[in-house]
């Protein structure tokens, strides 16, 4: 096949370079304890994105659904077990715009992390008065979606959704700037490592140390439906 058109998930990502294929077959011949993996990756990609911490994940549509539920149960144990079946305030607000099908609905992933999508504005235009009237005591997190497939005009911009007592959860999957989602001030970023960063199917999720202390303890919960190694 010739590709001619991108990094696509369905057209197998992207094409390895010789040093990353090799890297993966020399990790395939090894063990290693994967929690201390997991810490030593989490703590480089920190240091590459500038995020005060980072986590690993199988890919850019888990990562949200992981936040989703960080943000919805933090490291409680006994919630993160009970994913998605939570009570309490769950409603995440997502811009029309932004109700986006990447070859799965973004919606989906939201509910796989526990929570309620409530979706804001119309398709040609979402305004601050569709924001403040979507906002409610039951809001726990606010999605934004970079991406081709959203509509590209008359939707919110990241700052404008900041400050609302809400974190703001950044789905960046194919974009190649690893820095400007956390220097906006987003509270957790979710990347796919398959795409733009040039590896195999995996990603991460970077943001504050809160959330992605949530984010890993995931892992006794669904997040181990998408473990990674």
């Amino acid at each position: 096949m010739i590709n001619a058109a991108g990094k696509l998930s369905s057209l197998g990502g992207t094409a390895q370079a010789r040093e990353v294929a090799d890297a993966q077959a020399a990790a395939a011949m090894a063990h290693v304890d994967l929690a201390d993996l997991r810490r030593a990756a989490g703590e480089r990609i920190a240091r590459v994105t500038g995020a005060e911490a980072a986590c690993v994940t199988s890919g850019a549509a888990s990562g949200i659904a992981i936040a989703v539920a960080a943000v919805l149960t933090g490291t409680d144990l006994g919630r993160v077990r009970r994913v998605p079946n939570l009570d309490g305030a769950r409603d995440i607000l997502l811009q029309r715009g932004h109700d986006v099908d990447f070859g799965a609905e973004v919606t989906q992933m939201i509910r796989l992390g526990g929570g309620r999508p409530v979706v804001f504005g119309s398709l040609e235009r979402v305004t601050e008065a569709d924001l403040a009237a979507a906002l409610s005591p039951d809001t726990a997190a606010i999605v934004y979606v970079q991406s081709h497939h959203c509509v590209q005009e008359g939707r919110l911009a990241l700052s404008t959704l900041l400050d609302r007592g809400v974190p703001v959860l950044v789905d960046a999957a194919a974009e190649s700037d690893l820095r400007v989602w956390i220097d906006a001030g987003a509270d957790v970023v979710t990347y796919s490592g398959g795409k733009a960063i040039g590896g195999p199917t995996c990603g991460f999720v970077a943001g504050n140390q809160p959330l992605i202390e949530a984010s890993e303890a995931q892992q006794r919960g669904n997040a181990r439906a998408m473990k990674v190694g």
